[in-house]
C-alpha cells in the first residue's frame, strides 16, 4: 500500500474546481524546493510536491536510479489521485520524469493531466550536449568537479562535506537516471506544454527548451527567465504566475468547448 504522506507531504483534500499541480524536483532536490508555491499560487491551484526516495525525511530510503523503476513507483502513487483535474510540473531531471510519466499514464489508459510544465531541461528528442561527461563510475572528487562545472548542485552542498556525503548516493542515482535516458523521436501529447528556460543557464539553451513545442498537439508556450539553471528557486513567483495563467487559459478553452457542445445539443433537441 502506498504511503501518501511519504510521497506527497502536502497532499490534502482538494476543493471542487481546484487543480492539483504535482511537482517533481531537480537532481538531489526534495519537496521543499516547492515549499513557497502554496502561497504564490491562488486557491484555484493546489501545489503537491513529490518527495522522491533518498532525500529529506526519506533520506534513509534507497534512491531510485532507473527511469523505469521511477515511473512504476510514480504511476502507483498518482493513480488514486487523478479523478479530478490535475497538472504535472518538473524542473531539470524533474522535467524529464514528468514527460515520461505522462507518456506512461497515456500508455496505461490513466486520466491525463490538463497541462504539462517543463523547466530547465532540453526537449526529449535532443541528446545530451557533446561535452556531457558520464558520471557513472567516476571518483567522488571527479563527481564534485562535474557538478560544479554544470551547475547541478548548490554551492551549499558542495561546500559542506558532511551534507555532500549524505546526499552522494541520491545525487549519483539521479544522475544515473538522467544519463541512461535515450533521446527519441517526439511522441506528441494531447495536452498543452508550458516550458521555462534560464537565460543564463550554462547547461541548457533556450532553443533546446523551446523545442519542447514538438512534443504537444494542443498548444505550447515558452518562458525565458532571467536566471541561471536554478531560476526555479530565485524566480518562483514568475514561474507560478505563468503556470497559473496557462492553467486558466486551458480551463477557459475547455469551458468554451463545453458551452458550444451544450448549445449545439440544445439546438438539435
Amino acid at each position: 500500500m502506498i504511503d501518501d504522506n511519504r510521497w506527497m507531504p502536502a497532499l490534502g483534500p482538494a476543493a471542487e474546481g481546484t487543480v492539483r499541480l504535482f511537482c517533481l524536483p531537480y537532481a538531489g532536490g526534495g519537496a521543499s524546493i516547492y515549499r513557497q508555491w502554496s502561497r504564490l499560487l491562488s486557491h484555484h491551484v493546489s501545489a503537491v510536491p513529490l518527495r522522491l526516495p533518498g532525500r529529506e525525511m526519506r533520506i534513509l530510503d534507497a534512491p531510485i536510479d532507473t527511469l523505469d523503476r521511477m515511473l512504476d513507483a510514480l504511476v502507483a502513487v498518482l493513480r488514486p489521485h487523478v479523478h479530478q483535474p490535475y497538472a504535472v510540473f518538473g524542473h531539470s531531471m524533474g522535467a524529464l520524469i514528468a514527460h515520461e510519466l505522462v507518456q506512461r499514464l497515456r500508455a496505461e489508459g490513466v486520466a491525463l493531466p490538463v497541462l504539462l510544465g517543463v523547466s530547465g531541461r532540453q526537449a526529449p528528442h535532443i541528446p545530451n550536449p557533446a561535452g556531457w561527461e558520464s558520471v557513472r563510475g567516476v571518483s567522488d572528487a571527479r563527481f564534485i568537479e562535474i557538478l560544479a562545472r554544470i551547475n547541478a548542485a548548490t554551492e551549499t552542498v558542495l561546500a559542506n562535506p558532511a551534507l555532500y556525503e549524505l546526499l552522494l548516493p541520491t545525487l549519483r542515482a539521479d544522475f544515473n537516471l538522467c544519463e541512461d535516458y535515450q533521446s527519441r523521436a517526439p511522441r506528441p501529447l494531447p495536452m498543452p506544454i508550458v516550458a521555462f528556460g534560464g537565460m543564463h543557464d550554462p547547461s541548457v539553451s533556450l532553443q533546446a527548451v523551446a523545442d519542447w513545442s514538438r512534443h504537444t498537439t494542443a498548444g505550447f508556450s515558452m518562458n525565458a527567465i532571467d536566471g541561471d539553471h536554478f531560476f526555479i528557486n530565485s524566480h518562483a513567483a514568475q514561474v507560478c504566475q505563468a503556470l497559473e495563467q496557462s492553467l486558466f487559459e486551458r480551463r477557459a478553452v475547455s469551458c468554451a468547448g463545453l458551452s458550444r457542445d451544450a448549445e449545439a445539443a440544445s439546438s438539435n433537441a
